[in-house]
């Protein structure tokens, strides 16, 4: 049989420390975390609330493919809805919608449901939001450079072409 071999002051120390781990309360501490858990979504709702607000001016201009219809809608995909988890999209009106993506071969939006901000920073977290938040209007931004490229690049071969006809 083996015997722990311990200093008295070890003893001691390891008695108080046993004493300690006894009146632990684990419930305590879970219900602590759950209680700084929730007070961190709320403040990061608040963020997310601010970040909606100073959108707003831009939501006008929203609007993102679908590819269920083939047109554009009045809405932006924040997160990509996908077969087995939700996506979140933003309409013109600032609300946040939380979607699935159906099964079916056409990949449309089912079971759509408005989402409150602090319910959507519990579900897809605040960075995640933020980041489809930027992707979204980096996307837009994108969309109508190329546009003003496309009519640059016309307008020069007008251009070119009027230039060849004054020259005959």
């Amino acid at each position: 049989m083996n015997e722990l071999v311990c200093t008295e002051a070890q003893a001691e120390d390891l008695s108080r420390q046993l004493s300690t781990a006894k009146g632990f309360s684990f419930e305590e501490q879970k219900q602590a975390i759950n209680d700084l858990r929730l007070l961190v979504a709320a403040e990061e709702a608040k963020v997310l609330v601010r970040d909606l607000n100073d959108l707003q001016h831009q939501l006008v201009h929203l609007t993102d493919y679908a590819p269920d219809t083939g047109v554009r809608s009045p809405y932006g995909i924040v997160i990509e809805p996908s077969r087995w988890s939700a996506g979140l999209l933003l309409l013109r009106s600032g609300t946040l919608l939380r979607v699935l993506l159906s099964l079916d071969e056409e990949g449309r939006f089912e079971d759509i449901r408005a989402i409150c901000p602090y319910d959507a920073v519990e579900k897809f977290g605040l960075d995640q939001i933020r980041y489809g938040l930027a992707a979204l209007f980096i996307r837009k931004f994108m969309e109508l450079e190329e546009k003003r490229d496309v009519l640059r690049k016309q307008l020069a071969k007008a251009r070119d072409a009027q230039a060849r006809q004054e020259r005959r």
